[in-house]
């Protein structure tokens, strides 16, 4: 047998403690007797005291007492196996970093906002497994599938519009890399979110999506930026602007959110469009959708824990002291009690 808490047996000192103010407490009430002075007074006021039912009752109280320190220690004795189940979502976020994210037509550009989803989503999720891919004209893995929040947080704080030295955005690109990251054996518990301003310069963004979605791959599009559009800037390394953005032929370009391209995207693999928003309550939704999907067992574990068995003390304890409370220790005769008829 062993204990979980050893240290409570500190506690036991405070049976001797307490003997020591139970024979106080009787050595008192004798010095107080002495003084009254008169024998036959003290012997008759004391005759209702059944002092071996006293002493049966501190005893009781005692003994119950030190059971209950013994199951406060935890004894254990044996074992027993439990087995631990890890179940979850996986969620690939897929980061739009183009140039075009640096538009500022959401405050303090669309690419801070994105990544400012990305970092409350990390943080609002439970249990699942969280993968990140960066992308503009291409697509990498900035970190795969994982239940470290905190080392999905640093590499999402790396990743800028240097990210993807490729110009332009391949939608389509970024969903076959995402859906690459999805384990093969389960089409179970597979969720993309996909955070762009829904521009495109490659095309075939569709087919990924209907090959994702055959997968069973849901996507959620989040799109962050405005219909009407915006100029790109270009920021010198102190980060004051220098110009906006031309085409060959001198005129600004401006980035508009292609809303259509996104419904496409989500009706097609059954998942859902959301406009980005200052108070990101579109997370809510997503979140919701991701947590009501159909969860996938990521692994499968056995633990050896010890029985406890503070009940076989614990129980036993608790009797003795309410014996205790309830054993009378003044003498009954002929149905009063003796010293006050």
């Amino acid at each position: 047998m062993r204990f979980a808490s050893p240290i409570l047996f500190q506690l036991l000192w405070l049976i001797p403690a307490l003997l020591f103010l139970h024979r106080y407490a009787g050595w008192r009430r004798r010095q107080a007797a002495v003084r009254i002075g008169d024998a036959a007074l003290v012997e008759k006021l004391s005759s209702s005291v059944n002092r071996r039912r006293r002493g049966q009752r501190s005893l009781l109280l005692l003994v119950g007492l030190a059971l209950a320190v013994v199951a406060l220690a935890r004894p254990q004795y044996g074992s027993k196996v439990r087995v631990v189940e890890r179940e979850g979502v996986d969620v690939i976020v897929a980061l739009d970093v183009s140039k075009s994210m640096l538009a500022e037509d959401v405050k303090p550009s669309r690419l801070v906002r994105a990544k400012g989803e990305v970092s409350t989503m990390i943080e609002r999720l439970r249990g699942d497994r969280i993968g990140l891919v960066a992308f503009a004209g291409d697509a990498f893995v900035q970190c795969p599938l994982t239940l470290d929040y905190s080392a999905a947080r640093m590499l999402l704080d790396g990743i800028d519009a240097a990210t993807v030295p490729e110009p332009g955005t391949a939608l389509g690109k970024a969903i076959e890399v995402s859906t690459s990251l999805f384990p093969m054996k389960s089409d179970r518990g597979k969720a993309l979110v996909l955070i762009t301003d829904g521009e495109d310069h490659l095309g075939g963004e569709i087919e990924a999506a209907r090959e994702a979605a055959n997968r069973g791959v849901r996507i959620y599009c989040i799109g962050v930026g405005s219909p009407g559009g915006s100029p790109i800037p270009i920021r010198d390394l102190r980060g004051n602007l220098v110009e906006y953005k031309r085409t060959e032929g001198g005129e600004s370009v401006i980035s508009r959110l292609n809303v259509e391209a996104l419904q496409a995207i989500a009706t097609i693999s059954e998942g859902s469009y959301h406009a980005s928003t200052p108070g990101q309550v579109e997370l809510d939704v997503v979140l919701g959708g991701i947590d009501n999907m159909e969860k996938t067992l990521f692994d499968s574990r056995e633990f050896s824990e010890a029985e406890e068995r503070y009940q076989y003390f614990l129980l036993p304890g608790l009797l003795l002291i309410t014996a205790s409370a309830f054993l009378n220790d003044r003498r009954r005769e002929g149905g009063g009690v003796r010293g006050y008829e």
